[in-house]
């Protein structure tokens, strides 16, 4: 029982009202004596107070002794009902309307089967720092349903500047009960800069494709490099700002094909760079590399090398240095016709 006191004239006077704490247990606070008067406890021991199917001590029989009794099969006791908060919303599918930069949820589903939806608002966090926004969205029971909710007119978001940012929907009922729907995340692009790519080689070491490069971003933030042919296959690459892919080209493609590659960056918003292209022919898999060891002179005039300021010699294809033109090194051809490589030996 609550207490509710009002004051008339001078007159104080005692209401007793019960609350329902959940379906077999009812709580009932007031003086040991209206509890006497209303069947919960009776007289005992003259001058006490006990509980009706307890028979607990509740102290003096009077009308200033307080006692909250909890009614449970008709048996008084005393103390509180446990409480039941009932089961948590659930909330199904719902939309967001994207208009960069602002994104609107709509349509939000939710089941209550307790029927005590209290609020609907959608939490959004962003990649870039720690803060957390909080949208309000109105809602109402659908038709001819007492337990189904539709959430709309939520707040807009407005991004302030680019990033990755979750939306996530979140429903709470009239107990405190919450559940969070599944999640949506989006990369706002305002505000960021594109990356950019620039590719150094790419040769064939046997049948496996080697490409090397570097990216920049005004953003500081490359988040991957993809080495592909599109829309036949894509692969990550090791490595942003210095990186290198690497492809088992037998894998994909049949020998003798002529294919053409793309090589790009993507920041951690999927801006994506410029592109930049190749084309190879994929080599018969059996098929052994050439080696030679020679003067770097002769590397020169068999057309393996050339010469830069008329002393430095470079492998042709890859590029490596091979040192001055008197030196003696061994490079090797690769499968691709014209593209040599300085290795150790030719042993």
């Amino acid at each position: 029982m609550k207490n509710l006191v009002i004051a008339t004239a001078g007159l104080l006077a005692t209401l007793s009202t019960p609350i329902i704490a959940n379906a077999t247990c009812t709580e009932h606070t007031s003086s040991n004596s209206a509890h006497v008067s209303a069947g919960r406890a009776y007289v005992c021991s003259a001058w006490y107070a006990c509980a009706t199917g307890s028979n607990e001590n509740l102290g003096l029989n009077n009308s200033f002794t307080t006692t909250t009794l909890k009614e449970e099969g008709g048996v008084f006791s005393k103390g509180t009902c446990p409480i039941v908060t009932g089961e948590a919303p659930e909330v199904g599918s719902w939309a967001l309307v994207l208009d960069e930069p602002h994104y609107t949820p709509d349509m939000i589903d939710v089941v209550d089967v307790d029927g005590d939806l209290q609020t609907l608002q959608v939490k959004v966090t962003n990649s870039r720092n720690d803060d957390v926004d909080m949208l309000n969205c109105a809602f109402s029971l659908k038709d001819g349903s007492l337990t189904e909710y539709r959430g709309s007119s939520c707040d807009t978001y407005v991004a302030p500047q680019w990033g990755t940012y979750t939306f996530t929907p979140i429903a709470t009922d009239a107990q405190g009960n919450a559940s969070e729907g599944h999640p949506s995340t989006q990369n706002a692009t305002i505000g960021s800069a594109a990356p950019t790519i620039a590719m150094t080689s790419y040769y064939l070491d046997g049948t496996v494709l080697k490409v090397a490069g570097t990216a920049t971003d005004a953003d500081d933030d490359v988040a991957k490099i993809i080495l592909g042919v599109m829309p036949v296959f894509g692969i990550e690459c090791e490595g942003t700002t210095d990186w290198t892919c690497t492809v088992e080209t037998t894998e994909y493609f049949e020998p003798g094909q002529i294919i053409g590659f793309d090589v790009y960056a993507r920041d951690s918003v999927e801006n994506m760079s410029n592109m930049e292209s190749f084309q190879i022919e994929i080599p018969e898999a059996s098929n052994p590399p050439v080696c030679a060891t020679a003067k770097n002179a002769d590397h020169v005039a068999a057309g393996r090398a050339y010469m830069m300021y008329g002393v430095l010699v470079y492998a042709e294809g890859s590029g490596d240095y091979l040192g001055t033109s008197t030196m003696t090194t061994s490079i090797e051809q690769q499968i691709q016709p014209g593209n040599w490589v300085k290795v150790p030996s030719c042993n």
